[in-house]
């Protein structure tokens, strides 16, 4: 038979072609099938000391293809122990150590995963760890020992709460960290069970690797192999300074101001200031973001008022301190002016509470007008309503014109005439026969109340007990506030009494309350305000369980014949008015 030369070499080609194709495309399904294979060992993986006899929890991570896993021990090179073989790829296997009789002491762990008909993949230990016998490791016998086998999370930080899993506790046995050195402290279980036992990180460790391992109390040989444990960096935490603008809209960009901003920085909005919780309700991711500024959008579904807001930072779960985030009124996109339509009752004596009814007012954030008295006077608001309750001082018998006034609006910067509503009358007469009924002077407390923190922005022309409350702490220092005039008005004295505070503690010490916040009780005031009088002025050392006030007795003062409490009513009426320093000494000298 004659073969054609050219023509056999081209189907010798051919053929060989699809038989190499055949065996690609078998290993290509096969590598589509099996994937890219991975397993690597956690624990022990160099430096521990084991115990023979006890129970030590071997870990590994592995790609999911995997499944099936040997292990085994070995002293180096060409040695090699089976410990278990074709388990299951859970992660982690139980092991009795025993590493036979051996002299020794120095071993690694070999971790192979088979991903079955497709192939293999093997790790070891890094560095070798020691095991020792239950003679040298102490007098209990291993089966007595508490073991771990893992800690939830492996890393933390200061503060944070951490679970030891294991077995053989009970409520003698405690946590011991230490360094390589072997220093370090020892915390006590806040929680302990037969297999868990929950602590707090010591504030005393820094950032680190360390060993942990459970002991007994009053037994030092009753302790557990060590674990590897490592401590984290504390984040800095948060913390804003100042917003602008102090009012916005929906739709606007809000910034704000602070330090320790990160990569991971978001605003949280709480709720409503006044709301009995604050939780998480929404949050907004930065527009802009720097270490000391980050800008947003404000939501366009919140509703007008006045909210807690605060910075989350999403690495290190930490949150910054709350500060206001004022939405103003806006209907369509465009500021209104707040309308009143009625108030009840029309006619109220002193210390009456009186509503007004209208529209466009911000939830929180509105304030009654006297026409033709230079004060603004805290309310309660709604959208439709303002409650207020007239003062017991300096209002005599007539008729007020009133208005309210949105000052949030007011302070980030809008015109009076869009913040400030119509006027409405009040007709103020006696509680009884038309004339001023005398009001009982009430002796001047000595010791404010206790126990309740500031927790808003205050600033001149606010009258309120918030503000009575701030001129008690700040009498307590002649230096700051020399006058200690408590009428809950916060006038020009108790300014320039707030702008001492601010000064003697490096807060601020210049500009004006608009330009800087020189004078004005806002975020960081608060917070030195709590720190200087303990939480809002709980300072008292007395006897526990005596809460009341102690006050003043009546005495005789000056020439006048009236007493002390009498004297300093007449003073807390002058300041309410707005008399000046000058015109209470010399009211004082007099009386």
């Amino acid at each position: 038979m004659i073969v054609n030369r050219p023509h056999f070499l081209i189907l010798s080609f051919i053929v060989l072609l699809f038989g190499l194709l055949a065996i690609a495309f078998s290993a290509g399904d096969a590598f589509a099938q099996g994937g890219a294979r991975n397993i690597e060992i956690k624990t022990p993986n160099g430096g521990e000391t084991l115990i023979a006899g006890d129970t030590y929890r071997i870990t590994w991570d592995a790609s999911e293809n995997i499944d099936k896993v040997n292990l085994d021990w070995s002293r180096g090179p060409g040695s090699l122990n089976t410990i278990v073989s074709s388990i299951d790829n859970t992660g982690y296997y139980d092991w009795t150590v025993n590493v036979g009789n051996t002299i020794n002491t120095q071993f690694k762990i070999r971790v192979r995963g088979y991903d079955t008909g497709y192939g293999s993949v093997t790790d070891e230990s890094d560095d070798f760890f020691t095991v020792v016998s239950a003679n040298t490791a102490g007098s209990l016998p291993v089966t007595s020992r508490p073991f771990i086998h893992s800690i939830e999370p492996a890393q933390a930080r200061v503060g944070q709460t951490v679970v030891v899993n294991g077995a053989r506790f009970n409520n003698d046995s405690f946590i011991s960290i230490y360094d390589a050195s072997g220093s370090g402290p020892v915390a006590l279980p806040t929680n302990i069970t037969d297999t868990t036992l929950t602590f707090t990180v010591p504030s005393s460790l820094s950032s680190g690797s360390y060993w942990l391992k459970v002991t007994h109390r009053g037994n030092s040989n009753y302790d557990s192999t060590p674990i590897n444990f490592t401590i984290l960096t504390t984040p800095s935490v948060p913390n804003i300074n100042s917003t602008s603008p102090i009012s916005a809209k929906g739709g606007e960009v809000m910034t704000l101001y602070g330090n320790n901003f990160g990569q991971g920085s978001y605003v949280e909005v709480l709720g409503l200031v006044g709301s009995s919780s604050l939780t998480a309700q929404q949050t907004i991711g930065a527009s802009s973001l720097t270490s000391t500024s980050l800008s947003f959008i404000v939501p366009t579904n919140l509703t007008a008022g006045t909210y807690w807001i605060q910075i989350g930072e999403k690495a290190s779960e930490t949150k910054s301190n709350r500060v206001y985030m004022m939405i103003a009124s806006d209907v369509g996109g465009v500021r209104v002016i707040p309308n009143i339509t009625s108030v009840s009752p029309s006619q109220v004596g002193p210390g009456d509470t009186v509503t007004i009814y209208g529209s466009n007012f911000t939830p929180g954030g509105m304030y009654v007008e006297v026409v033709g008295m230079d004060n603004l006077y805290d309310a309660r608001s709604t959208s439709n309503s303002v409650t207020w309750t007239v003062p017991q001082w300096g209002f005599g018998p007539g008729l007020y014109s009133l208005r309210v006034v949105d000052r949030q609006r007011l302070v980030a910067g809008e015109e009076e005439k869009s913040v400030t509503s119509n006027a409405i009358s009040l007709s103020v007469t006696s509680s009884t026969n038309g004339t001023i009924t005398p009001v009982t002077p009430t002796p001047i407390v000595t010791t404010p109340a206790t126990g309740t923190a500031f927790t808003r922005n205050l600033w001149r022309g606010m009258n309120n007990d918030d503000v009575r409350r701030l001129q008690e702490f700040l009498a307590r220092d002649a230096e700051l506030y020399p006058e200690g005039i408590t009428s809950g008005y916060y006038g020009k004295l108790t300014e320039a009494a707030v702008q001492n505070f601010q000064c003697k503690y490096n807060i601020i010490c210049g500009g004006t309350s608009d330009s800087t916040g020189y004078g004005l009780v806002g975020p960081q005031t608060i917070a030195k305000l709590n720190e200087v009088y303990g939480n809002g002025g709980n300072t008292s050392t007395g006897t526990s369980g005596n809460t009341s006030s102690q006050t003043t007795a009546p005495s005789s003062s000056g020439s006048s014949g009236l007493s002390q409490s009498q004297v300093d009513a007449i003073v807390n009426l002058l300041q309410a008015l707005g008399a000046d320093a000058t015109i209470i000494a010399n009211v004082r000298s007099v009386l």
